[in-house]
């Protein structure tokens, strides 16, 4: 007759439920959510003709952590910018900008797109919708104005 041992029973559930030497598929899932955007802002949403500083903020959240937040600017001749922003306060991040004036000739006002982005630590990313900033063009006075 043979005999067949069996593990000690204390270790009947360290091998059943999986234990920190061994992986058997099970645990918690990989994170395949993205990070939380809301309150995307920027201040003030427009500027003289001579441009300025522009404060850009959105609060970002995402249970795995979060790794890298940034502000996506398109340009009007199309280019693209990324501004890199730092957390300030709980689930708040931010930076300035400084927005260029607008010297068309045109005398049309001047469109940025901006959009925030948003990377968690598995490397999902979510991006707000755009938000848009206009440079006002430099008025020229009305013909017949008096001059000073």
């Amino acid at each position: 007759m043979r005999t067949i041992r069996l593990a000690p029973l204390f270790l009947c559930p360290l091998l059943l439920s999986g234990c920190w030497f061994f992986d058997f598929g099970g645990g918690s899932a990989a994170d395949g959510t993205a990070p939380t955007i809301t309150n995307p802002a920027l201040a003030p949403g427009t500027l003289r003709f001579t441009g300025g500083q522009v404060t850009l903020r959105a609060d970002v959240s995402d249970a795995g952590g979060v790794a890298a937040v940034a502000a996506g600017i398109t340009k009007p001749d199309g280019s693209q910018e990324t501004v890199a922003l730092a957390n300030t306060a709980g689930s708040t991040y931010g930076a300035v900008w400084t927005a260029p004036g607008n010297a068309a000739a045109d005398g049309r006002g001047q469109q940025y797109a901006v959009r925030f982005r948003a990377r968690d630590a598995a490397g999902n990313e979510a991006t707000s919708d755009p938000l848009t900033l206009t440079v006002q063009a430099a008025t020229t006075p009305p013909e017949g104005a008096p001059e000073f």
